[in-house]
């Protein structure tokens, strides 16, 4: 079933949201207001939807509130993917991480949206895209292989007509980065939009930069630190994220538990749940939670003590702030590929900044 786009921002409203959708802007015309803007598009949906019978009388019906809860988890995701400004696509919405929502757009402006498996997303763009087949056979240009400018107007004249595959990132409400891959006589490169850079790749890197981009495993995982650290610090830097976690679910059932005896005052859901008179209620999770926090401190503390002098502690402090930096908002999207395309010097560079500001912190205390 197509959907016009006004009729997707009816939807939108439904779910009780006003934001723009990711990578679909609400199309305001010259001087008029977002609200109304809003009104215009909303009415123009409605209009749509009832045309389309999933809206009878008055009232959504169950087809309507499906796709409805389809645009919903594609607009709470976090991290949504556009590819060659027609596949508007957000990866694990559900707790397996195997599905994502999709979102076609074609040459009339109509769209498709549908919940389908990663896996089935990736195997239909290769069908449909030549760049993504025999992706081995793709060569490495060695005298391009690292970043060097080249105007967009150049890159569009000399390559008019080259197998191209583009990929926009955006995380966190942030659009982060703009890629262009294409073929040129056998070789492989790939081209900031943003900054107008090109490189060539391996098919290899292409693979890994696909799965990275397409299922979101790069932004998860952070830095892939087996190209950083040793087995000892990998242990190590495991212990002090589960530190980490715990101390974040430490606090949030303790904010729950502050808050969810407003929800009653009598009854089993009060015994059980928000009170204290059967296994002391929802306290004793907030206990659980911080008795595995101790515990996950001991066992890093043991790490260290047991591989102290084998490892570089310090880098193992430097690759998880490099994973904070690729989960913050706030960095650059400069910053972002650099610590994805060089992890190993990106952690050095952050190990010695900590460094610096250790003894500036030194200098200053004497």
């Amino acid at each position: 079933m197509m959907f016009t786009l006004e009729a997707l921002y009816a939807l939108h409203m439904f779910n009780d949201h006003s934001n723009d959708i990711a990578f679909l802007p609400l199309p305001a015309k010259e001087g008029e207001t977002r609200k109304e803007a809003l009104l215009r598009i909303v009415e123009k949906g409605f209009e749509d939807l009832s045309n389309m019978e999933l809206i009878v009388d008055g009232t959504p019906t169950e087809e309507c509130m499906q796709y409805g809860a389809y645009l919903d988890e594609y607009t709470q995701a976090n991290y949504h993917c556009n590819v060659n400004q027609m596949f508007y696509y957000s990866p694990n919405v559900d707790e397996y991480d195997r599905m994502a929502i999709i979102i076609i757009q074609n040459d009339e402006n109509e769209f498709l949206i549908d919940r389908v498996g990663t896996a089935i997303f990736l195997a239909s763009l290769i069908s449909l895209y030549p760049i993504l087949q025999n992706v081995d056979a793709n060569k490495k240009d060695y005298l391009h292989s690292e970043w060097e400018a080249e105007a967009y107007l150049k890159l569009v004249f000399h390559h008019p007509n080259d197998d191209a595959l583009r990929i926009q990132i955006n995380d966190s409400s942030h659009n982060v980065q703009d890629r262009l891959y294409y073929r040129s006589d056998q070789y492989l490169y790939e081209y900031d939009m943003e900054n107008q850079t090109r490189r060539s790749i391996s098919g290899e890197q292409f693979k890994k930069q696909l799965i990275q981009k397409l299922k979101s495993e790069g932004r998860i995982m952070g830095v892939d630190i087996k190209l950083v650290l040793s087995d000892q610090e990998q242990l190590i830097y495991h212990c002090m994220t589960i530190v980490e976690y715990a101390s974040q679910i430490t606090a949030k059932l303790s904010h729950i538990s502050s808050t969810i005896s407003s929800l009653s005052s009598q009854g089993a859901f009060h015994d059980l749940v928000a009170g204290r008179s059967a296994n002391n209620g929802f306290e004793n999770y907030v206990l659980k939670a911080q008795e595995f926090g101790t515990l996950a401190e001991v066992l890093w503390q043991h790490a260290q003590n047991t591989y102290d002098g084998m490892v570089d502690v310090d880098k193992v402090m430097a690759t998880y702030v490099a994973g904070l930096l690729l989960e913050s908002p706030d960095t650059s999207s400069e910053d972002r590929d650099y610590i994805y395309s060089n992890p190993k010097e990106a952690v050095q560079q952050i190990q010695e900044n900590i460094k610096e500001q250790e003894k500036e912190g030194s200098e200053k205390g004497n």
